[in-house]
């Protein structure tokens, strides 16, 4: 019975220990919830331990040698000394001791992460150029212009030498176009694909394998210039939205020497059109696409009528028309613009060196909107009338200025939509009816109410960007195959959306419609989107600002991690997201160090960005200023130290008196 008083004492102690231990161990590894009434008492920085690169900052030129502990020493010197002033500022202004002249800080070099510095070296040695800013102001800017690997295919020649002469003659026409007019760097490589060679037997018929995957996977790689000799006809031909080039001559396997002399003096020239088409502006981002349908028909939403398709039914093949035209005809532009617009490597193998390219995936698609409202009268006041010979089949024209003031009265943008754009079906008492601009007097079925090229400028005072007017058939009595009449209306919408997909090409700075030089010639249906030598005239215009702001915010980033590392909360997903954000950007360099073209890199970047947006805007990436560990101790204090300071001095008590007690029984009688 000696120790059951101290097995008392000592079992509250430890519950009481245990207790504490135990809300410690949850406080600091709850999840952060800004929804949740209560907060964390200890930030989650396990995040730390998987965070690949370095955040500490760079040493200052000349200061490598007093790096590691000499630095930290001087860093939690000034800390140490910032603190202190703060400390003494407080008791003087309680004590009312009025403080002296503000002493004016010594101004502190920032230095760039260990990180940023480390790319920042490796992009000097990129080449550059001087080009026009697209501020509308006749200010310069420098632009990396990355060079670019291609590879030259003759299947009809056997000799690798042979083949590396023809390289070579290729290479010197690219140079020697570069110094009249400055375009990027070619090199030009050669290789054997055996596996043409049995689809050349036909040079006029020869049609060039499609390696480039479209939607939202897609193969990086070199691209590929194919020459054949011995065709009926000389041409430079683009297939589709491929990366191939197709360079046909008559000239013979054995006429060597004029064959090096047409690639150096005539092919590399057409070539070169191909790679660098011209591009006018810069073009912002596009993440979002709104697409609102008008009918004017004002029984569009009554179920019955006369005939065997009601108004009704042929309101809901339109709107079913229209989303089908809209995927089938905007579809491949905005899988290109969403590519663009951020990737990543599939799987995180990336393996530069291997021939067979690099498997990349498209981040987020481009978010499109499309709706069909029922009935908007158009005023009779704003159609003319021009009368014909039939007078039943008279043309109705509305103003274009006049069209944009009823729109910005009576229509709404959809949604906060990057690019909106209305299609307006007239009545059939309206139809045909067509758009008069009224300072050139052109008619057409589309008006543009917001210039593409300028920011902020609008020619009109439309809340769309544009405005198509489509013509869609009357329906008769006897109109009762659904399908037949909806493939008539997708082929009539799909037409007016042509406007919409030209609008988004003069976004990028592109022509309206898709266009190749006059020396090349295009093989495939003509449609509007963009071709991959397009796409990659856009990343080219876009990779210098992208990278310098990828930079930027990366160093600004892990400026916050290095400078609030020992209270912010980093948790393991965020984590994982800025790993993804260096990853990209370091792959994006690896890109351009390898010859690849710079949509790959720049679609990268853009990724990176994307991982970088989500990391400063996750809410568990943040500084809890009132649940630190001081605030721990406020609260359990003044509750655990009055239960603990009696527990453990009766504790020591009790462990004296068994001590006493044993030594009693111990001693003889």
């Amino acid at each position: 019975m000696a120790g059951t008083r101290l097995a008392v004492h000592a079992t509250f102690v430890i519950e009481l220990v245990a207790l504490v231990l135990s809300a410690l161990l949850y406080a600091s590894r709850r999840e952060h919830d800004p929804s949740a009434s209560a907060e964390p008492f200890l930030p989650d920085r396990s995040g730390w331990t998987i965070l690949v690169e370095d955040v500490a900052p760079a040493p200052a030129p000349g200061e490598e040698a007093f790096d590691g502990i000499v630095g930290r020493m001087g860093d939690v010197a000034s800390r140490a000394a910032a603190g202190v002033e703060a400390v003494a500022a407080g008791f003087e202004a309680l004590a009312g001791i009025e403080p002296a002249k503000p002493r004016v800080p010594r101004p502190r070099t920032e230095r760039s992460s260990a990180f940023v510095r480390e790319v920042r070296r490796k992009i000097e040695a990129y080449p550059t150029a001087t080009i026009e800013d697209d501020s509308g102001e006749e200010a310069l800017r420098s632009a990396i212009v990355p060079p670019m690997r291609v590879t030259l295919v003759a299947p009809q020649v056997a000799s690798s030498a042979a083949r590396e002469s023809l390289a070579r003659a290729l290479e010197r026409g690219f140079r020697s176009r570069s110094k009249r007019a400055p375009t990027p760097e070619i090199v030009v490589g050669a290789t054997d694909r055996s596996d043409l060679a049995s689809d050349v037997a036909s040079c006029d018929e020869f049609e060039p394998p499609v390696p480039l995957g479209r939607g939202g996977a897609r193969r990086a790689r070199h691209p590929e210039i194919i020459v054949l000799m011995g065709c009926g006809s000389g041409s430079v031909e683009l297939h589709g939205r491929t990366d191939v080039v197709v360079v046909k001559t008559v000239l013979k396997v054995e006429e060597r020497d004029d064959l090096e002399r047409h690639l150096e003096d005539h092919a590399s020239n057409a070539v070169s059109d191909v790679f660098f088409p011209p591009i006018t502006n810069h073009g912002d981002k596009m993440s979002s696409l709104s697409i609102e349908l008008i009918d004017e028909n004002p029984q569009s939403h009554v179920t019955g009528g006369d005939g065997n398709v009601s108004a009704k039914t042929r309101f809901d093949l339109i709107g079913k028309a229209l989303s089908s035209s809209a995927r089938t005809t905007m579809g491949p532009l905005l899988e290109d613009v969403a590519f663009l617009n951020g990737a990543e490597t599939e799987g995180n193998n990336y393996e530069p060196s291997m021939s067979r390219g690099i498997d990349m995936q498209t981040m987020d698609a481009i978010d499109v909107e499309v709706r069909s409202t029922a009935y908007l009268r158009l005023p009779k006041q704003m159609i003319d009338h021009e009368s014909t010979e039939d007078e039943n089949n008279s043309v109705k024209y509305v103003s274009s200025d006049r069209l944009a003031s009823w729109m910005n009265a009576h229509l709404q943008r959809y949604g906060s939509a990057d690019v909106g754009w209305t299609l307006f079906v007239p009545s059939q008492a309206n139809a045909p009816l067509m758009i008069r601009d009224d300072q050139t007097d052109e008619t057409g079925i589309s008006v543009g109410f917001e210039s593409p090229t300028l920011e902020g400028k609008k020619t009109g005072d439309g809340r769309s960007n544009g405005m198509s007017i489509t013509n869609l058939p009357s329906l008769g009595a006897n109109e009762v195959d659904v399908n037949h009449v909806q493939r008539r209306f997708e082929g009539d919408i799909s037409q007016s959306l042509t406007h919409l997909a030209g609008y988004i090409r003069a976004k990028y700075g592109l022509p309206a419609s898709q266009s190749t030089p006059a020396s090349v010639k295009y093989v495939g249906e003509m449609r509007p989107n963009l071709s991959f030598w397009e796409l990659e005239s856009i990343a080219r215009s876009h990779f210098s600002s992208s990278l310098d702001l990828a930079l930027r915010e990366t160093d600004s980033l892990m400026a916050t991690l290095h400078h609030h590392g020992g209270t912010l909360a980093f948790p393991p997903e965020v984590a994982h997201k800025l790993n993804n954000a260096t990853h990209l950007l370091r792959q994006s360099m690896s890109l351009v160090d390898e010859g690849f073209p710079v949509v790959y890199a720049t679609a990268s970047l853009h990724g990176s960005l994307r991982y970088l947006e989500s990391v400063q805007s996750d809410h568990r990436f943040m500084e809890l200023p009132y649940f630190a560990p001081d605030h721990y101790l406020a609260v359990f204090s003044p509750l655990v130290l009055p239960l603990m300071l009696p527990m453990i001095a009766g504790l020591i008590r009790e462990v004296k008196r068994f001590r006493k007690l044993r030594k009693k029984v111990g001693q003889p009688s």
